[in-house]
């Protein structure tokens, strides 16, 4: 029977150390985060153009589509929570390649979720602008009948006082 290993055993050939191995677990994870950020800008731009194009229909499957990747990433956050308060740390002991790495996808998720919500409030601007936009010609059209039946009263009953030429 072998003893089980202690805290400072070497790992076995091949397989990352402690240290290591939390920052491959997070290279994983912060890889498949950018993943999803990135599909989800695409689908941010593609939301956009179809608000620019009134487009109602194609814009919910894009947002069932973005809902999607927002629980992935809510999934990713969970896994990533208990390294979180330590990613400065795994990074500084990392490899310098793995630390350069990592660093670039911290960037890249920043930057892509900067973007992402820039847009979406642009996307909420342009609907908030085209739902007051349809406010107002239904206002509008809700008082022609009350326009026209005012004329009606004020307009004599009986023959047309005007004719053509024809009649």
């Amino acid at each position: 029977m072998t003893p089980p290993p202690t805290a400072f055993s070497e790992p076995p050939p091949g397989q990352p150390s402690g240290g290591d191995a939390e920052a491959h677990t997070l290279v994983k994870l912060l890889t498949h985060q950018r993943d999803h950020y990135r599909q989800l800008k695409a689908l941010s731009d593609r939301q956009q153009d179809l608000i620019h194009h009134g487009q109602a229909e194609q814009l919910l499957t894009v947002l069932g589509q973005r809902q999607g990747h927002v629980e992935a990433l809510t999934t990713l956050n969970e896994q990533l929570a208990p390294l979180r308060p330590r990613m400065s740390q795994i990074a500084e002991d990392a490899q310098p390649e793995v630390r350069t790495h990592l660093r670039e996808l911290v960037d890249d998720v920043q930057g892509l979720l900067e973007d992402i919500i820039q847009q979406d409030e642009r996307d909420k601007s342009e609907l908030s602008a085209g739902r007051d936009a349809v406010k107002q010609q239904l206002e509008r059209t809700a008082r022609t009948p009350a326009a026209l039946s005012a004329y009606k009263v004020a307009a004599p009953s009986g023959a047309a006082r005007f004719t053509d030429r024809r009649g």
